[in-house]
């Protein structure tokens, strides 16, 4: 494909050439020609008057006169009326009275003609159809010289030049065939800097979401394959004879929590991948925010009043232009995160803060907190690397969040220390 390429360029820079150099023959040509019919027509008309003067104010013969005229490449000679007819014809009358007759045949035969004292004078131009030849002959010489130096030359500089997009080009077919770890060396090229920087960077991020896709698939295997196994084993034990009641009601209480575990999971993959496959604008529209954070507490109730929680709320009154059915999934996974690793009797504490074009939620629990390792990696998707917080949810619920802050155009932070708690910051646009 790369020869094919090259030889591509070359024929383009060839026939294009040649059409440019047939172009300009043709106008040099025309110019060349008026140009030199105009020379000539003017030296013959002066070899005329001269004649004319000479045969009018001297006793000279007609030889004599025209070895006087003579001037080099033109002919002056006498003819006689057969050869004026036949050369001339029908225009021979106007020559006899006394009329001046031009033939010019594209400078193949350029001659004059006209009548004086009983004889018919003819001054030619003999020798243009040869030197127009022998000029044109010259030009095409050089013109076709200077395409095949200029090809030679094309041709090896296009192919220094296209090196890069031939890497490129290679490069790609690698790509295609799955390999991600491809690089093409960097060129001091500025028509193709760019387009190597832009191509090292797309294999790097096609190898990024190669490895996030690969991840996903275990992740998401594991993480279904998990409760399955436990709903299998557990209807199983059902099937048996002789099990007990209290042990029923366990083994069904587990698999009932394993399908909303199941049914939690599948939910929430398919808002992640919708949020992530977001290709319009949100439709947002003014709501009470201090509202909604209030709503999403009393949802929660029975989970922290469980547990004892105290509560510490400070909420302004703040109106937001958001998409207030997301936005809501975010004030309920945050608070739910903080109910469940609080510890018995902990507490929460919860404030909206109205500034002067941002609005800022922080949300901390006093509970088991994390590592600074787990902390970098908390938006990640299935991650769960504290083992104290697998005891439930997916590993799905943070990257949620991270996703629908970022689509508000919000901000999200978090600081947390372990054995002292968690708090998360949002800020989001009025």
């Amino acid at each position: 494909m790369k020869d094919k390429l090259h030889r591509k360029l070359l024929g383009t820079y060839f026939w294009t050439t040649l059409a440019v150099i047939g172009v300009s023959f043709i106008i040099l040509l025309t110019i060349y020609n008026k140009i030199r019919v105009s020379e000539i027509e003017k030296t013959q008309e002066g070899m005329r008057q001269n004649v004319l003067i000479l045969m009018e104010q001297t006793t000279l013969d007609t030889n004599q006169i025209f070895e006087l005229e003579k001037v080099e490449d033109y002919q002056i000679k006498e003819l006689s009326k057969e050869e004026a007819v036949s050369k001339y014809g029908k225009e021979t009358e106007r020559i006899y009275s006394g009329g001046t007759i031009y033939e010019n045949n594209k400078m193949h035969n350029i001659s004059l003609a006209f009548y004086k004292n009983n004889t018919i004078v003819e001054i030619s131009y003999l020798h243009g159809s040869g030197r127009y030849l022998q000029l044109f002959s010259y030009i095409a010489i050089i013109l076709v010289a200077m395409l095949c130096i200029g090809s030679i030359v094309t041709g090896k500089i296009t192919k220094r030049l296209m090196e890069p997009l031939y890497e490129v080009m290679a490069a790609t077919n690698k790509v295609a065939a799955g390999d991600f770890s491809v690089q093409v060396q960097e060129t001091k090229s500025r028509e193709f800097e760019h387009l190597v920087r832009n191509f090292n960077k797309m294999v790097k991020e096609l190898g990024s979401i190669e490895t996030l896709r690969s991840d996903f698939i275990s992740n998401v295997s594991h993480e279904f394959k998990t409760p399955i196994a436990s709903i299998q084993g557990f209807a199983r034990l059902l099937q048996s004879d002789g099990v007990k009641k209290e042990d029923r009601e366990e083994y069904t209480r587990i698999i009932v929590s394993e399908t909303e575990r199941l049914s939690k999971l599948s939910s929430n993959i398919l808002r992640l991948s919708r949020l992530e496959n977001q290709v319009a604008e949100l439709e947002k529209k003014p709501y009470d925010l201090a509202e909604q954070i209030r709503n999403c507490i009393l949802i929660l109730e029975s989970e922290w009043s469980r547990k004892e929680l105290e509560l510490e709320i400070h909420l302004d009154e703040a109106t937001v232009t958001q998409n207030e059915e997301l936005l809501q999934q975010v004030w309920m996974n945050l608070l739910q995160n903080a109910v469940k690793f609080s510890e018995q009797k902990g507490r929460i504490k919860i404030e909206l803060l109205e500034l002067e074009k941002t609005v800022l939620v922080k949300i901390k629990d006093y509970g088991i907190g994390m590592s600074e390792e787990v902390t970098k990696h908390i938006f990640d998707k299935f991650f769960q690397g504290d083992p104290a917080r697998k005891k439930e949810g997916n590993g799905l619920g943070l990257a949620l969040v991270k996703k629908i802050v970022d689509l508000s155009g919000g901000i999200i932070e978090v600081n947390s220390v372990e054995g002292e708690g968690t708090r998360f910051c949002i800020t989001l646009d009025k």
